[in-house]
């Protein structure tokens, strides 16, 4: 998914490349993956390969990125790939970005003084592990909307 294209193997240990336009989406090792079109709402991040960590009333996205960096070490030039994490929530008809603890806190502002007591309660940390910090955040949040 790093390079926007799902890559399979098959039992015959081949690497499959699934074409966006032949498939609705893949489940994979709990994952549910699909291809997303943009749909014209405030904040919409790009066309691209998903994941859907969560769908109720709000909707929490992720997207898996790949870029290719360089760094000169003793004039050699040495080229790596630098892995990162996305994540897009979806809520009242606009996408937010989530960056950071704070930007989820901001986009979740209605009800931020109980979210901070849930962060602090379960020593959730955005640094330590953001998908599980981000899913159960969006959770709660969903569950305090429903009182």
């Amino acid at each position: 998914m790093y390079i926007d294209e799902l890559v399979i193997i098959s039992p015959t240990n081949y690497n499959l490349v699934l074409n966006n336009e032949h498939f609705d989406f893949a489940e994979i090792y709990g994952y549910h993956i699909f291809y997303f079109y943009p749909d014209g709402l405030k904040g919409c991040p790009p066309a691209g390969n998903y994941i859907l960590l969560y769908s109720g009333e709000t909707l929490l996205l992720e997207k898996p990125t790949n870029t290719l960096q360089q760094k000169d070490e003793n004039n050699r030039i040495i080229y790596y790939f630098s892995l990162s994490t996305n994540f897009y929530l979806q809520k009242n008809g606009t996408y937010f970005k989530i960056k950071s603890r704070r930007t989820l806190l901001k986009s979740l502002e209605t009800h931020r003084k109980e979210l901070k007591r849930f962060i602090r309660a379960n020593e959730l940390r955005y640094r330590r592990d953001a998908e599980k910090m981000v899913l159960q955040m969006v959770k709660e949040y969903d569950k305090l909307n429903r009182l």
